[in-house]
């Protein structure tokens, strides 16, 4: 079986190969699926992130999610809900450290994954960045 690592950075690098929008943050969002153990990750993109807002992803103005392209990761994981969010972390940590297309996230202000229903965990943050340093 193909190494999780592997097939996550192949799904990633198959969106942001060709990705052309200047987004100015990223969320992974996790689905529980139906089936046991089975969950599933989308990539959202968003024109403003502001770290002093929780709800920045639900409120935002999304441009991009690759659910609407039928282009989701689905995986298996034991062991609940926190080791899903643990595995997500650092299947993120790993892309950002050593993805082909990493730059293309970490130019944006903010890089964030948690369950659609839940709190969001910042993976990547890049304050400096003032590419949208005005609203959108």
């Amino acid at each position: 079986m193909e190494d999780i690592n592997i097939l996550f950075g192949n799904w990633l690098n198959s969106i942001l190969k060709d990705f052309k929008i200047d987004s100015n943050a990223y969320c992974f969002n996790i689905y529980k699926e139906k089936a046991h153990c089975v969950y599933a990750l989308e990539l959202t993109a968003f024109a403003e992130y502001d770290e002093k807002d929780d709800d920045w992803a639900c409120e935002g103005e999304e441009l991009y999610a690759s659910r609407n392209e039928n282009h989701v990761f689905v995986f298996y994981v034991e062991g609940g809900w926190k080791n899903c969010l643990h595995l997500v972390g650092s299947l993120i940590e790993e892309y950002l450290k050593n993805g082909k297309y990493s730059s293309l996230l970490k130019n944006s202000q903010a890089v964030a994954f948690g369950f659609v229903d839940g709190a969001l965990n910042i993976a990547y943050r890049n304050l400096g960045c003032e590419k949208f340093s005005q609203s959108v």
